[in-house]
Protein backbone atom coordinates (compact mmCIF):
# COMPACT_ATOMS: atom_id res chain seq x y z
CA UNK A 1 0.00 0.00 0.00
CA UNK A 2 1.12 3.30 -0.83
CA UNK A 3 1.12 6.32 1.45
CA UNK A 4 -0.83 8.24 -0.74
CA UNK A 5 -3.49 5.50 -0.34
CA UNK A 6 -4.50 5.86 2.71
CA UNK A 7 -7.90 7.53 4.53
CA UNK A 8 -6.22 9.79 6.90
CA UNK A 9 -6.61 13.18 4.67
CA UNK A 10 -10.58 11.87 4.29
CA UNK A 11 -11.20 11.30 7.72
CA UNK A 12 -9.12 14.70 8.97
CA UNK A 13 -12.00 16.33 6.42
CA UNK A 14 -14.76 14.82 8.21
CA UNK A 15 -12.85 15.26 11.84
CA UNK A 16 -12.93 19.53 10.38
CA UNK A 17 -16.64 19.67 9.18
CA UNK A 18 -17.87 17.27 12.43
CA UNK A 19 -15.95 19.98 15.14
CA UNK A 20 -17.81 22.54 13.56
CA UNK A 21 -20.91 21.06 14.07
CA UNK A 22 -20.47 19.77 17.78
CA UNK A 23 -18.98 23.55 18.53
CA UNK A 24 -22.64 24.49 17.43
CA UNK A 25 -24.28 21.81 19.88
CA UNK A 26 -21.58 22.88 22.70
CA UNK A 27 -23.18 26.45 22.13
CA UNK A 28 -26.84 25.66 22.91
CA UNK A 29 -25.66 23.03 25.49
CA UNK A 30 -25.19 24.18 29.08
CA UNK A 31 -26.03 22.51 32.54
CA UNK A 32 -28.24 25.37 33.91
CA UNK A 33 -29.52 27.58 31.50
CA UNK A 34 -29.47 25.24 28.14
CA UNK A 35 -31.68 23.47 25.41
CA UNK A 36 -32.79 20.55 27.04
CA UNK A 37 -32.60 16.81 26.13
CA UNK A 38 -35.05 16.52 23.11
CA UNK A 39 -34.00 20.11 21.94
CA UNK A 40 -30.46 18.68 21.64
CA UNK A 41 -31.06 15.21 20.19
CA UNK A 42 -33.32 17.61 17.37
CA UNK A 43 -29.97 19.40 16.47
CA UNK A 44 -28.13 16.39 16.36
CA UNK A 45 -30.40 15.15 14.12
CA UNK A 46 -31.07 18.19 11.68
CA UNK A 47 -27.38 18.50 11.63
CA UNK A 48 -27.04 15.69 9.70
CA UNK A 49 -24.59 13.45 11.62
CA UNK A 50 -26.22 10.68 10.08
CA UNK A 51 -26.17 11.37 6.79
CA UNK A 52 -22.61 12.36 7.36
CA UNK A 53 -21.86 8.91 8.50
CA UNK A 54 -23.44 7.07 6.34
CA UNK A 55 -21.56 8.95 3.29
CA UNK A 56 -18.62 7.79 5.08
CA UNK A 57 -19.57 4.33 5.84
CA UNK A 58 -19.66 3.71 2.16
CA UNK A 59 -18.50 0.41 1.09
CA UNK A 60 -15.28 1.24 0.34
CA UNK A 61 -14.32 2.03 3.88
CA UNK A 62 -13.66 -1.11 4.96
CA UNK A 63 -10.01 -1.58 3.78
CA UNK A 64 -9.29 1.49 6.66
CA UNK A 65 -7.28 0.66 9.58
CA UNK A 66 -8.96 -0.01 12.58
CA UNK A 67 -7.28 2.98 14.34
CA UNK A 68 -8.84 5.45 11.35
CA UNK A 69 -12.69 3.81 12.44
CA UNK A 70 -12.45 4.36 15.71
CA UNK A 71 -11.84 8.13 15.25
CA UNK A 72 -15.56 7.83 13.50
CA UNK A 73 -16.48 6.44 16.75
CA UNK A 74 -14.87 8.77 18.82
CA UNK A 75 -16.45 11.56 17.05
CA UNK A 76 -20.17 10.17 17.37
CA UNK A 77 -19.50 9.46 21.29
CA UNK A 78 -18.68 13.49 21.73
CA UNK A 79 -21.36 14.39 19.61
CA UNK A 80 -24.45 12.16 21.68
CA UNK A 81 -22.40 13.09 24.94
CA UNK A 82 -23.26 16.33 23.99
CA UNK A 83 -26.24 16.01 23.27
CA UNK A 84 -27.53 13.81 26.45
CA UNK A 85 -25.40 15.88 28.55
CA UNK A 86 -23.02 13.34 30.02
CA UNK A 87 -20.08 13.07 31.41
CA UNK A 88 -17.15 12.20 29.21
CA UNK A 89 -16.81 8.90 31.02
CA UNK A 90 -20.13 7.41 30.27
CA UNK A 91 -19.67 5.00 27.77
CA UNK A 92 -20.82 5.23 24.34
CA UNK A 93 -22.55 1.93 24.20
CA UNK A 94 -24.82 3.54 26.94
CA UNK A 95 -25.31 6.65 24.97
CA UNK A 96 -25.99 4.78 22.25
CA UNK A 97 -28.80 2.68 23.38
CA UNK A 98 -30.45 5.85 25.68
CA UNK A 99 -30.74 7.64 22.24
CA UNK A 100 -31.28 4.87 19.95
CA UNK A 101 -28.08 4.99 17.75
CA UNK A 102 -26.71 2.34 15.83
CA UNK A 103 -23.03 2.52 16.77
CA UNK A 104 -20.75 3.11 13.17
CA UNK A 105 -19.54 -0.34 13.17
CA UNK A 106 -23.28 -1.88 12.97
CA UNK A 107 -24.28 0.78 10.91
CA UNK A 108 -21.09 0.02 8.29
CA UNK A 109 -21.91 -3.61 8.37
CA UNK A 110 -25.62 -2.97 7.38
CA UNK A 111 -24.71 -0.94 4.43
CA UNK A 112 -21.53 -3.77 3.14
CA UNK A 113 -24.47 -6.07 3.07
CA UNK A 114 -26.97 -3.52 1.76
CA UNK A 115 -24.57 -3.17 -1.34
CA UNK A 116 -24.12 -6.90 -1.63
CA UNK A 117 -27.35 -7.73 -2.05
CA UNK A 118 -28.03 -5.03 -4.58
CA UNK A 119 -25.19 -5.90 -6.63
CA UNK A 120 -26.30 -9.51 -6.59
CA UNK A 121 -29.79 -8.13 -7.39
CA UNK A 122 -28.31 -6.74 -10.45
CA UNK A 123 -26.19 -9.06 -11.91
CA UNK A 124 -27.47 -10.94 -15.16
CA UNK A 125 -27.54 -14.44 -15.24
CA UNK A 126 -25.08 -15.89 -16.89
CA UNK A 127 -26.66 -18.52 -19.54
Amino acid sequence: MTPELNWNEHIKYIEHKCKKRLNLMRAVAGISWGASKKALLTIYRSLNFNTFYNRLCCNSIYSASESIKHRLDVIQHEALRIACGSFCSTAAAALQVAIGEMPLALRRSQLEIKYAVKVKATEKPSN
